[in-house]
């Protein structure tokens, strides 16, 4: 053994002349023969001859190097440009966005007075005896907040050549909203009548929507109609607490809300309805 294998083998703390089963060996000794002959296998032949596939690789390695510097002279023109000018809609909806983060504070309240005045005593309490199967009585309006987070457009497309008398677009739409609606239900249940508050909090909406304007009109309101319709049912979610506990968290129930929804939004709104 050479003096640098013993020099490396000390500083590993190992022992030259270790004993296995009471007789003295060589470390050395023990391991397979490219441990005692180190063998250089470049010498062996031509990697292509055992790996077939070596000298293809070669190649493949050997042209990304080639490509390497105007690749990545790419990349960097790519990521410092601005994204409308290779997304045409991008920077046009972060800048719809913004706006309607701007103006949400007050288009919120406008939008909560113009729901609450549609949900009026009446129309609630004549919904309640039209869907309330005899048990649901009365249904009252307690609270109506649309939170402080605005909906989101995530992407438009706009239909081009459909008709110079229809404007067609489709328009995917996102609300992981901070909302809160109450309501207080009255249940006539075995003789006895019982009051049930209803809390509704955190609606979770996605939805892609189909546009349709025509005919287009060269005066106002230059829009003969405009009829909207969901390519496919919306995904809803939110948490109904009831005593301190989210019953959409018991088993199925989330699963059996999301299914009547999607049955629901296909019978009445998903395309071509």
């Amino acid at each position: 053994m050479s003096e640098y294998e013993r020099a490396a083998l000390d500083k590993a703390n190992l022992t030259i002349g270790s004993t296995v089963w009471g007789t003295p060996v060589d470390i050395m000794e023990l391991g397979p023969p490219w441990t005692k002959w180190p063998v250089d296998l470049t010498q062996l032949g031509p990697p292509w001859i055992k790996w077939p596939d070596y000298d293809r690789l070669n190649n493949t390695n050997a042209l990304m190097a080639g490509l390497w510097a105007s690749l990545s002279e790419a990349t960097m023109t790519v990521s410092t440009t601005p994204m409308r000018l290779w997304q045409g809609y991008y920077d046009r909806l972060n800048n719809t966005n913004a706006l309607m983060a701007g103006l949400w504070p007050s288009l919120s309240e406008a939008v909560s007075q113009q729901l609450v005045q549609a949900m009026a005593p009446g129309l609630m309490q004549q919904a309640a005896k039209d869907y309330g199967a005899g048990y649901l009585t009365d249904l009252k309006l307690v609270q109506f907040e649309l939170g402080e987070i605005a909906p989101r457009l995530d992407g438009m497309k706009v239909y081009d050549h459909i008709s110079d008398e229809q404007l067609m677009l489709e328009v995917a739409a996102s609300w992981g909203s901070s909302s809160k609606v109450s309501i207080g239900a009255t249940l006539q249940l075995f003789g006895h009548t019982f009051s049930i508050p209803l809390t509704v909090e955190k609606l979770q909406v996605h939805a892609i929507a189909r546009i349709s304007a025509q005919p287009l009109l060269p005066h106002y309101p230059y829009v003969g109609s405009v009829g909207v319709s969901l390519l496919e049912p919306p995904h809803i979610d939110f948490e109904l607490p009831l005593g301190g506990v989210d019953v959409m968290a018991l088993p199925m129930l989330r699963g059996a809300v999301r299914l009547a929804t999607k049955l629901l939004s296909r019978q009445y709104v998903v395309f071509p309805k």
